[in-house]
């Protein structure tokens, strides 16, 4: 996913920034889907 030539200090950010978007964005839609908390989170580190 991430381009070729890259640090791999700038990887470990990269993966990290996205790694914590992606969960907010999935708590987001858990919550607009009424989904209790705790369930989206087991559901995204099952995933």
């Amino acid at each position: 996913m991430l381009p070729p030539g890259i640090k791999w200090q700038h990887r470990v950010v990269m993966m990290t920034v996205m790694a914590i978007g992606m969960t907010a964005v999935a708590i987001a839609i858990g919550e607009q889907l009424g989904k209790p908390f705790n369930e989206v989170l087991m559901g995204v580190f099952i995933c």
